[in-house]
């Protein structure tokens, strides 16, 4: 399973599915910008290894090379959960999203050979 069809809840161990918590999913110029009213937990959307950790402006980019061969890259975290070489399994929480206005939000860019995918073309392979 990835990260847009089940996970767990970070405060309480409990299974949710992350397409109800993940409200709107937003594809813009390559980049999935992800919006939830409940839920801050960034989950990773496949099995990976952390390649890269960047903080820029108090927030977190982190990047998982994953066993699909993709390059998941998750931005604007105000928190991570992970460390550089980490092993991370699907739907591992990596950090926390922040609250801006109604809504926890983040990035997420997925790539390969400088392709840019949207999360409903991974979802549909």
């Amino acid at each position: 399973m990835n990260l847009f069809t089940h996970a767990y809840d970070i405060n309480n161990d409990l299974e949710v599915d992350l397409v109800t918590n993940y409200e709107k999913i937003n594809y813009v110029n390559g980049i999935n910008y992800i919006q939830n009213s409940t839920f801050n937990g960034v989950a990773a959307a496949n099995t990976g290894i952390v390649t890269q950790i960047k903080k820029n402006n108090n927030l977190y980019y982190v990047t998982i090379k994953s066993e699909d061969d993709l390059e998941y890259t998750y931005g604007g975290l105000e928190s991570i959960d992970v460390l550089i070489y980490s092993y991370v399994s699907s739907n591992n929480i990596i950090g926390a999203s922040p609250k801006i206005k109604d809504y926890y939000t983040f990035t997420i860019e997925i790539k390969k050979d400088n392709e840019c995918f949207s999360v409903s073309m991974i979802n549909n392979e």
